[in-house]
């Protein structure tokens, strides 16, 4: 149950940070600007990813 919260919790988080992140892929206008989104969009992934496979564990 409580992995459940908490990965619902990552999820509703990280979500819109990702979608953002990719946003700010996509429209960056110099290299720093890139570097530091694709350092930002691989982390929220990974958060999305973690929230995910904590919701799917705790239905086993």
């Amino acid at each position: 149950m409580l992995l459940r919260i908490l990965g619902v919790v990552i999820l509703v988080f990280a979500i819109p940070v990702a979608a953002f992140s990719i946003m700010g892929l996509i429209f960056s206008g110099d290299s720093a600007e890139l570097i530091q989104g694709v350092i930002g969009t691989v982390i929220t992934v990974g958060l999305v990813l973690i929230g995910y496979m904590l919701v799917k564990r705790s239905f086993k």
